[in-house]
């Protein structure tokens, strides 16, 4: 078998492992209306304000902002950390990869929610939780109980490729993604034991655990769900569409329903917000693949992001696009409608919808803002800017340029 051949079957039993859900089409480009029916709110590039740059950047997981105005970044390379100081005094850089000290085996994202005079670190290698050391404060590690949270059950579930994991702090505990399934335990195991996937949270100790929101409970049970995608699972993009506000609730979105359903500390449902109908679209074997792995990207450079002449490069591609079987419409259930949920600091819910010429199961650059009372209206955001914080009506995020390099930005959101 040919290199070509094994990695296209390789990449494509991957996917069907962790693929299928639905599409909507309101971030499509040159789309100008909103999911109300209004005009989309643009944001203006013209109110981007770079706060500052490394070289060091690489791809962002994550960003934050501590109580003194500091911004700090999780990067995907060494050093892990990076901060930049509301003084613009010298960048700080810190964490290399090891067991050691000061060191991460693979930090995964910050505590959402766990901001104040430092902010913390889900470290997934190690499966701690490390207060990052600033000048005022020193480095601290605490350990999520084995037995609750075995090494390995706290998956990304970002997307097939990325490493970022959610997790948030909530009325003195820390919620985190625990599935006990893996992409190597096989189709109908994984998806068995996917359902079984929970929102854990570990008290200040670390030393106790305990069940806060079972998905299988939750989000309808799996028949049900099989059912409305054809008879494929879908995409465990759950991980991700969960959030925390400083109300102390918990929202999460479900598919099921098509709504954000809001939850206290304790797990107890005490709200559901429903979401404007999507617009459903076929998809064609080429966005199917597209959108599911990295052919956006391969086909803009001629990779694959392995080793692999220009020619196998494009059997790869090739061979993907084959292996998707389906019609257009149907195709289109598999894919999810959301790709991101984030709470802002005056409580209103940001979701992402996926964008089909994007790879890696990835959003553009629409996002829906939806109020309480289940208000909705789609904001666009800046070309090359990516949210990660919505704050004091402004948005907190990573701008790159016409070069591809990253800086922090702020961004103001114009009222709708």
């Amino acid at each position: 078998m040919r290199g070509s051949e094994r990695v296209a079957r390789r990449l494509w039993r991957i996917g069907a492992l962790a693929l299928p859900v639905v599409v909507t089409s309101v971030s499509g480009c040159g789309n100008r209306d909103s999911v109300d029916g209004s005009a989309v709110v643009e944001v203006d590039s013209a109110s981007v304000r770079v706060l500052g740059t490394s070289d060091a950047l690489a791809d962002v997981r994550d960003v934050d902002v501590l109580n003194d105005g500091s911004v700090w970044v999780v990067n995907s390379i060494e050093p892990y950390l990076i901060g930049f100081p509301p003084s613009g005094d010298s960048v700080i850089a810190y964490g290399r990869r090891g067991g050691g000290p000061d060191e991460f085996g693979a930090p995964a994202g910050f505590v959402f929610g766990a901001t104040g005079v430092s902010a913390w670190v889900l470290d997934v290698g190690r499966n701690v939780l490390v207060e990052v050391p600033t000048p005022s404060t020193g480095r601290s590690e605490l350990g999520l109980p084995r037995d609750s949270v075995p090494l390995g059950s706290i998956q990304p579930g970002m997307g097939l490729m990325s490493e970022h994991v959610r997790s948030a702090r909530i009325d003195g505990t820390t919620l985190v993604p625990r599935s006990m399934g893996s992409l190597s335990s096989g189709v109908w195991s994984f998806w068995s034991t996917i359902w079984g996937a929970s929102l854990v949270g570990v008290d200040s100790t670390g030393a106790n655990a305990r069940t806060v929101l079972s998905l299988a409970e939750e989000l309808g049970d799996p028949p049900s769900y099989l059912q409305q995608t054809n008879g494929f699972p879908p995409v465990p993009l759950w991980f991700r569409l969960w959030t925390v506000c400083s109300d102390e609730t918990i929202h999460v979105y479900d598919r099921m329903s098509n709504a954000v359903r809001t939850y206290t500390p304790d797990g107890t449902e005490i709200d559901r917000i429903g979401l404007p109908e999507p617009r459903f679209d076929a998809v064609s074997d080429r966005e199917f693949a597209r959108a599911t792995f990295g052919l956006a990207a391969a086909e803009a450079t001629g990779g694959t992001g392995v080793n692999l002449a220009p020619q196998d490069s494009a059997q790869v591609m090739q061979r993907l696009v084959q292996a998707v079987e389906g019609a257009p419409e149907r195709l289109g259930t598999f894919m999810p409608r959301y790709v991101d949920l984030r709470c802002g600091d005056d409580g209103g819910l940001w979701l992402q919808p996926i964008d089909l010429a994007r790879s890696n199961l990835r959003g553009g650059a629409d996002w829906i803002r939806v109020t309480s009372d289940g208000t909705a209206r789609t904001y666009r955001m800046p070309p090359r800017f990516y949210p990660y914080r919505f704050i004091d009506g402004r948005v907190l995020g990573v701008q790159r340029d016409q070069f591809d390099v990253a800086s922090v930005a702020w961004a103001e959101l114009p009222p709708s």
